[in-house]
């Protein structure tokens, strides 16, 4: 049996989202001829999975994804002195933060081939100038050290899967439910995030006490879609969310923010309906018309679990894995130059 490839997965938060596809991903390799280690910064239940599915996790409290700067410094010389140790064939960084500091320490420490996916983009249209072309110029110097790229992608209830945090638009999803002004319609966020007290707060005061219900962080995701008639997504930026594929799977006609790859799957009229990001009265407006028009929102549930296929499946994502990591390096990495300490996940 020839020599399993010792693979590095580096992931900032282990959890739903990245950390759900790094996992999957991980899973779908065969254990005959790779050996995977998660490096994070954090997590929750995926911790528990990887480990009970035999995968070694090493916890690095310095990764995190704010920005500071003494503890990016540190996590980038762990990383590199752990890296260094010459044990590891491949790393395989995900999102932004882990992303810049693991391909940087991997480069230092001359592992032969450096993986990158895309969960999304630092950059985005709700940064000033300067942070903008700050995250750019990174990632243009990173892309130097970088041997592949993987990204994501090419009564009456609504519902949203997601962190409450800014990238999510708790409040969107709020005031699109109020301007509703319907009593029938119950909203159910599921996730937690910082913005949990300020979400309940503004969902107070537009009148949706008693008809929005915050279910928290949850195991049972899968389990839960299938209760609700309409899944929305208002997010400001996106990659290609896993409670989208996780929707459409259950046949659940989607709202969605026309944001990076979710047009990719969202097939506006199609499999389900795409709004602009920022816009609650245009998100309100296309869930009334999914709400009184049960005939389209079956329709477009239908097509949208029809449309997924085996294209995101975990054997698929495996294949590509497989694929990438086997691809021998095309030629010699040049250093990159840009700056670290400015980079989040």
């Amino acid at each position: 049996m020839t020599e399993r490839l010792r693979v590095a997965q580096i992931v900032t938060r282990f959890m739903a989202g990245a950390g759900g596809v790094a996992l999957r991903g991980a899973l779908a390799l065969d254990p005959d001829r790779y050996e995977v280690v998660f490096v994070i910064g954090s997590g929750g239940r995926l911790i528990q999975e990887a480990q009970a599915a035999g995968f070694e996790v090493v916890v690095m409290n310095r990764l995190r994804s704010e920005i500071a700067l003494a503890d990016d410094r540190r996590a980038h010389a762990e990383l590199k002195k752990f890296l260094g140790t010459g044990q590891f064939d491949i790393v395989h960084t995900h999102s932004s933060k882990a992303g810049a500091l693991g391909r940087l320490a991997a480069h230092h420490a001359e592992v032969q081939r450096i993986v990158h996916t895309f969960h999304g983009f630092p950059f985005h249209d709700f940064q000033s100038r300067l942070r903008r072309a700050t995250y750019l110029r990174i990632e243009r110097s990173l892309g130097k050290v970088t041997d592949a790229f993987l990204a994501v992608g090419p009564a009456v209830a609504a519902g949203t899967v997601g962190r409450r945090d800014f990238q999510k638009a708790p409040d969107d999803f709020g005031e699109a439910l109020a301007q509703l002004g319907r009593g029938d319609v119950y909203g159910v966020w599921i996730g937690e995030g910082p913005l949990r007290a300020r979400t309940e707060q503004l969902a107070a005061k537009r009148g949706l006490a008693g008809r929005m219900l915050f279910a928290g962080e949850r195991t049972d995701v899968s389990a839960l879609l299938p209760g609700l008639d309409v899944f929305a997504m208002a997010s400001r930026y996106e990659g290609l969310p896993c409670a989208i594929v996780e929707a459409m799977a259950a046949a659940l006609p989607v709202v969605a923010t026309a944001v990076n790859a979710v047009p990719n799957i969202v097939v506006a009229g199609e499999t389900g309906l795409l709004v602009p990001a920022g816009r609650p009265e245009l998100l309100s407006r296309a869930l009334r018309h999914l709400i009184d028009n049960p005939a389209v929102a079956a329709r477009l549930g239908a097509a949208g679990r029809a449309h997924l296929g085996d294209e995101l499946t975990p054997a698929a994502l495996g294949a590509v894995l497989d694929e990438v990591y086997q691809t021998p390096p095309a030629g010699l990495r040049t250093a990159p130059s840009a700056p670290l300490g400015v980079v989040t996940s």
